[in-house]
């Protein structure tokens, strides 16, 4: 975590010192912009602002996942002694996110998995059901009623299946960026004009 004062020049040799492509810049007109309105607790656990969070997941979206991320923080003149905060307060933040992020994906995968239980319970039903009115005779009503018995086991299956297969992915990712943010270990905070 670095401090600077305001001065353009420091900001100059500093992007000349080769910070990457992966530089996400917050300009804050107060500090209260940075933070969720009704978060009560100390700056180091309170929680991110919405627009600021969705605005650092665009920024970070966009880049390489191979990308080193750093993020630099402008701060109204007179925030000289929260610097070192603010910078606490964003890898908390991420910290905490990437952690409920994961503990989402685990129930979601729980969920799944009791969906899928009942439903193997029914399809093994509806198959014997299938097979008992195959052995009765050769009719064409019979017939229709296995193929409709086939499509209800699709059916039933198709939610679960869909949960363990596909819907994960999406957490899987946010979860993703959420550790990498928790894992920068660069915040920049500029004190004085931006």
């Amino acid at each position: 975590m670095t401090v600077h004062k305001g001065s353009p020049e420091q900001k100059q040799l500093f992007d000349a010192a080769g910070v990457s492509s992966g530089m996400i810049e917050l300009r804050l007109r107060s500090l209260g912009d940075l933070f969720h309105p009704l978060d009560p607790t100390p700056i180091p656990e309170r929680s991110l602002a919405p627009e600021v969070v969705d605005y650092i997941m665009d920024k970070i979206a966009a880049l390489d996942p191979k990308t080193a991320i750093s993020i630099r923080v402008y701060l109204p003149e007179g925030s000289d002694d929260v610097g070192d905060l603010v910078a606490r307060a964003i890898r908390n933040h991420f910290r905490t996110t990437s952690e409920r992020t994961r503990q989402k994906l685990r129930a979601h995968f729980r969920n799944g998995f009791k969906m899928l239980l009942p439903g193997l319970v029914v399809v093994v039903i509806l198959v014997l059901i299938t097979q008992f009115l195959a052995n009765l005779a050769d009719r064409p009503l019979l017939d229709k009623v296995a193929l409709g018995i086939g499509i209800v086991i699709w059916v039933t299956l198709w939610r679960p299946i869909e949960t363990l297969i596909y819907d994960w992915r999406p957490i899987r990712n946010e979860c993703r960026l959420y550790q990498r943010l928790a894992a920068v270990d660069t915040v920049h905070c500029y004190i004085g004009e931006s």
